[in-house]
């Protein structure tokens, strides 16, 4: 309702028609666009219109453009404020903003204006606009011109509505001068440059700013749920522009950078108040940024200010010029809006698409106590990540085949003299494997150490890389009391590892779940239906390849004379491992070498003699020499790198080997036959895919 007062002095009252043009408003521009906060009486409504950056704050004054009523109808319009007692007026972080809305032969147009100049002006004031803007913006969509009191006014298609909005929002920095507009960067300027020579691995360089934005909820966490609901769940999206050059932005919904926090938060190795939580040494963000990139750039709008706030970073300028201050730009944005963008531009090193999965991987590793709590919505180059646990064994007890099965889970629970707490639980993999093997070991709800394939597997507790605890013993540990390496993916033991090692072994094999003792010497019983897929599909392709080679090879090997043994040493060759053993057979002590070569040789080579030279305690000394080429056809196209690839084979090529020297003392002349025509078999027909 409008308030007007008539002759007689007598106030009255009568319906005011801002409402209905605040709904038209909404109409035109899009209840998509425009959100009203309160309509008041028009005069004015506050609005939050939604922008390419954000949402932003508006005091909108809103009237109808009609007719000038003074004889220049033909080539202006103009619309008022209702009178001289109501003034222009823009609550603190609302844009004062003059909207006036034209409509002439079904085209609709807005002209507006920023109005910060005309606040709190008591005197009736009109805007007119050129009837020349209102028809070239109907046409057009945009105009835009300066009247004679310099004022810039536009006229606009009403969908270029946030256009405008977000345009006017970046204020010059006079009109906010409540606002530092510099951020002192000094002491440590000279620190920026050498930061991108930190020993980050790419993932736990993307992790400093995840920790940011977890450490900003978190102590917030009560604010933002008062502000947006019970139901608000913190965001963190990392992007990559994959264009020529590529870009990288990480953006939060998390509570921004408050202005209390802005100087600490640009300064080198300023610590924060609070050292409790994930952000604790004041170099996260900056050292990750100048590690990925030259450039880089923060914008942030803290939950409750109605400014929002930018300042870019451009080392090398820095760094050369000796620049101990930035410019901040800053603009007016709705106080309800919180988030903080960082772009990064000017990479050191481009990612690679294996290294793009890879941190991936990692990152969902390192922060699956956060999304699996529900806490965090973590998204990388458009892939949302989560982590999927090992299934855990349900079996019985090997000491018992025949017993109940039971769940190979515990949880473990002790502390150190020096007053660490270590808290999780521990379990054994359903089915073996190397790979997310060992603990994963955190601090605070956040991975340190242990992430996808750099398990914490202590030889102390896993023993040697060949016993099978290597490949079932996993589990989650928390540390709390405990500090970590400035780039937060190691921990300061100090003496400390070795009473933890000895605490943690004793509680994974104590009673009545012994985790170690049943990861040593349980063996899951074959399944056929698990295997019958993977079976038929090895036996189709093994069949092909017989089928299209393997007539010739056998023609050849059946012409060959039969092979002697080798009755000398074999010759050197590179080795990449090498190992002998002692054993008592019978009458003869029996010496075996065993040897993984790196050279290009017959896949196996073997040799035996028998030295009464080197008789102990009075037996003969049998030399046996098994030689396995890593670098054979048949090792490269169906073998690998890692124990549970190789022992296989090696431990196949000892048993060929053994059995010919057993049949060779049987009898057998020509046992050697069998493994050249194996090489031939091998390095031809059978080291082909099918």
């Amino acid at each position: 309702m409008e308030c007007v007062k008539l002759p007689s002095g007598k106030p009255t009252m009568r319906k005011s028609r801002r409402p209905e043009l605040l709904d038209q408003l909404v109409g035109w521009a899009g209840p998509e666009v425009v959100t009203v906060l309160e309509g008041r009486d028009g005069w004015p409504s506050l609005l939050e219109v939604r922008t390419p950056s954000g949402p932003i704050a508006v005091a909108a004054h809103v009237a109808r453009i009609g007719l000038t009523g003074r004889g220049r109808d033909h080539r202006e319009r103009r619309f008022q404020n209702p009178s001289s007692r109501t003034p222009l007026q823009a609550p603190e972080g609302y844009i004062p903003i003059l909207i006036g809305l034209w409509e002439s032969n079904g085209s609709k147009v807005i002209a507006a204006m920023d109005a910060m100049r005309r606040v709190g002006t008591p005197t009736r004031q009109s805007l007119f606009v050129a009837l020349e803007a209102l028809e070239t913006a109907a046409k057009q969509g945009w105009a835009e011109y300066q009247n004679r009191s310099k004022e810039q006014i536009a006229a606009f298609h009403p969908k270029k509505l946030s256009h405008f909005v977000e345009r006017t929002s970046r204020m010059p920095k006079k009109q906010l001068n409540r606002v530092p507009v510099q951020v002192e960067i000094r002491p440590g300027v000279s620190m920026l440059a050498v930061l991108q020579h930190l020993n980050y691995k790419p993932w736990f360089a993307f992790a400093e700013f995840v920790d940011n934005s977890i450490q900003s909820f978190l102590d917030n966490r009560e604010a933002i749920e008062s502000s947006d609901g019970p139901g608000f769940k913190l965001r963190v999206v990392i992007k990559i522009d994959h264009g020529k050059q590529q870009r990288i932005s990480i953006e939060d919904n998390a509570a921004g950078i408050s202005l209390e926090d802005f100087p600490r938060a640009f300064r080198a190795a300023e610590l924060p108040p609070d050292r409790d939580g994930l952000s604790e040494f004041g170099m996260g963000m900056k050292s990750a940024a100048c590690w990925l990139s030259r450039r880089w750039s923060v914008r942030t709008s803290a939950l409750g200010d109605p400014v929002a706030r930018a300042v870019s970073f451009d080392i090398e300028q820095i760094v050369k010029d000796s620049i101990e201050q930035l410019d901040v730009e800053q603009a007016y944005f709705a106080p309800s809006s919180h988030f903080t963008k960082i772009s990064l531009d000017g990479l050191h090193k481009p990612l690679k698409t294996k290294t793009i999965s890879k941190i991936k991987e990692h990152l969902a590793h390192i922060y699956r106590v956060f999304t699996r709590d529900g806490t965090l919505e973590l998204t990388f180059d458009g892939q949302n990540l989560t982590y999927t646990p090992p299934q855990v064994l349900n079996a019985p007890y090997h000491r018992t085949p025949d017993g109940e099965p039971v769940s190979w889970k515990k949880d473990i629970t002790f502390k150190l003299k020096n007053g660490v707490r270590v808290t999780g639980f521990a379990a054994l993999r359903a089915k073996g494997a190397t790979r997310g093997a060992g603990f994963a070991l955190f601090r605070r709800g956040r991975l340190i150490q242990g992430s996808v394939d750099e398990g914490y597997r202590p030889s102390q507790v896993f023993g040697s890389p060949n016993r099978f605890a290597h490949q079932r013993l996993f589990g989650e540990l928390h540390l709390d009391g405990i500090e970590v390496t400035h780039t937060k993916d190691g921990f300061q033991w100090a003496d400390a590892e070795e009473e933890f090692l000895k605490l943690l072994e004793a509680h994974l094999d104590a009673q009545p779940l012994p985790l170690l003792d049943q990861a040593q010497n349980y063996r899951m019983r074959l399944r056929i239906d698990d295997v019958a897929k993977g079976a038929g599909a090895a036996t189709a392709n093994t069949a092909e390849v017989i089928r299209q080679a393997i007539l010739p090879v056998l023609e050849e090997l059946r012409k060959a004379p039969p092979a002697e043994p080798r009755l000398e040493p074999l010759g050197e060759r590179r080795h990449v491992a090498q190992r002998t053993v002692d054993v008592e057979f019978r009458d003869q002590h029996w010496r075996i070498t065993l040897e993984l070569t790196s050279d290009s040789c017959d896949w196996l080579e073997l040799s035996h003699e028998l030295l009464h030279t080197g008789m102990r305690r009075g037996k003969a000394l049998r030399d046996v020499h098994v030689r396995v080429s890593l670098r054979h056809p048949f090792m490269e196209q169906f073998s690998g790198y890692d124990v549970t690839q190789i022992e296989p084979l090696l431990r196949l090529a000892v048993a060929l080997a053994l059995a010919e020297v057993s049949a060779y003392d049987s009898g057998v002349k020509f046992a050697s036959t069998i493994r050249r025509n194996l090489n031939e078999l091998l390095s031809t027909v059978l080291s082909k895919p099918a």
